[in-house]
């Protein structure tokens, strides 16, 4: 089992400050973001977190949402922390703020 503070240290798996104002700008930067990390092309990673994002928010309140999925051809675990510049409305109804994120 992976700890989760090994997938943090890795470079790119911290991102600060990211300027985005939506949950589909977020989930674009966290699959570039992702994909050097997995070894799996961006696209597929974004597909993968907006197919799971239908299912279900994953907004959990007080700025936080945990986005996740499984993605096809992953070859690892990863982990990516994100802190949005500014709050943007993640969920209305769920989160109506959202900046801190980990996918």
């Amino acid at each position: 089992m992976t700890s989760l503070s090994l997938l943090l240290e890795r470079d790119g798996a911290i991102a600060l400050n990211l300027d985005v104002s939506s949950r589909k700008r977020l989930f674009e930067e966290a699959a570039a973001l992702l994909a050097p990390l997995g070894g799996c092309d961006k696209q597929t990673i974004f597909e993968a977190l907006i197919a799971r994002e239908k299912l279900g928010s994953t907004a959990v309140g007080n700025l936080v949402a945990l986005p996740h999925a499984r993605v096809e051809g992953l070859t690892e675990a990863c982990l990516l922390f994100i802190r949005t510049k500014e709050v943007f409305d993640y969920d209305g109804a769920k989160a109506p703020g959202a900046q801190l994120f980990f996918v």
